[in-house]
């Protein structure tokens, strides 16, 4: 109306950055421990958004920074709410006519936003939601929470046409049904909150190294490339032109040639564009941080957070969602470990059992 959008979100990305220096510096104690890690982290982080050109690195560390007093269950509520409240702004918005949608096609198929920039950020939006839903409701999850993952899959595929959420949210679904019968066998959470883990670094790594190669050269990887929407050639044509750094550098994937012609290029995976954009010191420093922050989950028995950054970790393979605190908002959980701080209500409800078994020593 009287503000005009590019401005407004200026200045309230300058209010916050000011609030939130206020509230780290003066509001916040920390320990000698505390204060060298943050030191490292905040000065590698700063320095890297500079030669990146990137803020959204060092938006979600400062967040993260503020959350040394928040209890995360209650942001993960609120976060919750709000989603709930901002989709159906935009959706009202949409059908009422007030804003249009993009629409994009795939073999055929057409895709909807409704009213988001991109059919993906719909399916994103969708998955991160429900995501939240099961957070919530993590120690009461019933069987029409599965009817609601299973609505959200069907609509992922069928009005976004959004692969990743779809897939992602079969496979959060196939994961929960995995936690509970793990639950009769002896140290069955355990093994599982392990294997989630163990899945989360394989995603990392398996993304890394898909990307460093010409996978097209390789008939099998290259059938798998083509799967996952020739993510990895993409990636591989971005390090060929912009190389790996120590410290990140500027990735324009619209690169100007002989004046006129433009060529663009994709960075979809979250992985290969924080080792681009940010540089190996940051690519280790979050990949060692979203790690530890799984460890530490599964210390805390709260596995249903260590499901969550499972499966967030392999939507990293495929989107930018990963880092990015706006579309995953469980990355605030990373200061729990940074802080030491617990977790409230952390198990899932336990399913109703009357025997476990146990491999090695009988029923």
């Amino acid at each position: 109306m009287f503000w005009k959008r590019d401005v407004a979100n200026d200045a309230v990305a300058v209010i916050i950055l000011l609030l939130s220096f206020v509230q780290i510096s003066v509001f916040q104690k920390y320990s000698i421990r505390e204060m060298f890690i943050i030191s490292l982290i905040s000065i590698a982080m700063i320095i890297c958004t500079f030669t990146s050109g990137n803020n959204i690195m060092l938006s979600t560390w400062i967040f993260i920074l503020l959350a040394k007093y928040i209890d995360f269950d209650r942001v993960a509520l609120l976060s919750y709410i709000i989603l709930i409240l901002t989709i159906s702004i935009v959706l009202y918005l949409f059908f009422s006519g007030n804003i249009n949608e993009v629409m994009t096609y795939r073999k055929g198929i057409i895709r909807h936003s409704w009213g988001f920039s991109h059919p993906n950020w719909l399916g994103m939006r969708v998955f991160e939601l429900i995501v939240a839903h099961c957070y919530v409701r993590r120690n009461s999850i019933k069987w029409y929470d599965v009817l609601l993952i299973i609505f959200g899959m069907f609509f992922a595929y069928k009005v976004p046409n959004s692969q990743t959420a779809y897939v992602c949210l079969g496979i959060f679904m196939f994961l929960l049904m995995l936690y509970y019968l793990s639950d009769y066998f002896v140290d069955g959470r355990k093994i599982f909150g392990k294997c989630i883990i163990y899945m989360a670094f394989f995603a990392n790594a398996f993304s890394i190294a898909m990307s460093l190669f010409n996978v097209k050269k390789i008939p099998v990887l290259s059938k798998l490339d083509k799967m996952l929407s020739l993510r990895f050639s993409n990636c591989y044509r971005v390090i060929k032109r912009f190389g790996i750094h120590l410290m990140g550098t500027n990735v324009e994937l619209y690169s100007k040639r002989m004046g006129i012609r433009y060529t663009k290029y994709y960075l979809d995976t979250a992985y290969t564009a924080i080792l681009v954009r940010y540089g190996i010191i940051i690519y280790i420093v979050f990949s060692v941080l979203y790690i530890y922050a799984m460890y530490y989950c599964y210390k805390k028995q709260n596995y249903m957070l260590v499901i969550i950054y499972g499966v967030y970790a392999l939507y990293g393979i495929m989107e930018n969602t990963l880092y990015s605190l706006s579309l995953n908002i469980f990355l605030f959980g990373i200061a729990c470990p940074l802080y030491n701080k617990e977790f409230i209500n952390n198990t899932i409800e336990k399913a109703h059992k009357r025997f476990k078994i146990s491999f090695g020593y009988g029923l």
